[in-house]
């Protein structure tokens, strides 16, 4: 009985760390893309187009090598970072475009937001 009560509070546990991680890329995603790209965008001529998760291990086309989570903070600073790919439609030309959009974190606070390629 004490095995499976055992069992049964790690499962908890690991769905309410799953679950709370999900909540928070998608507060901070749904934050930088209202606050930061879709103003900085439209204001270049661009319309958002829609959004998409680009990979747990990718980093899309800004095309880093190694390995995207660390288990230690790169020079000191806690800094994480959450890849998107972004369409975008010109809105004189209709044309499309996808970029990636890079989300600098610090614990839940959005530092920095850089982008794959630099439109104009």
């Amino acid at each position: 009985m004490e095995i499976v009560l055992t069992i049964t509070v790690i499962i908890g546990l690991l769905l309410i760390l799953f679950i709370s991680n999900y909540l928070i890329y998608k507060w901070i995603v749904g934050r930088a893309i209202r606050k930061i790209i879709k103003p900085y965008f439209s204001k270049i001529g661009y319309k958002i187009e829609g959004t998409r998760f680009v990979g747990l291990f990718k980093t899309g086309d800004f095309k880093w090598k190694g390995f995207p989570f660390r288990p230690f903070m790169h020079s000191g600073y806690p800094m994480q970072s959450v890849y998107i790919y972004v369409q975008l439609i010109k809105k004189e030309t209709d044309t499309s475009i996808r970029i990636t959009a890079k989300i600098s974190t610090l614990f839940l606070f959005i530092r920095k937001v850089e982008y794959s390629k630099t439109l104009s």
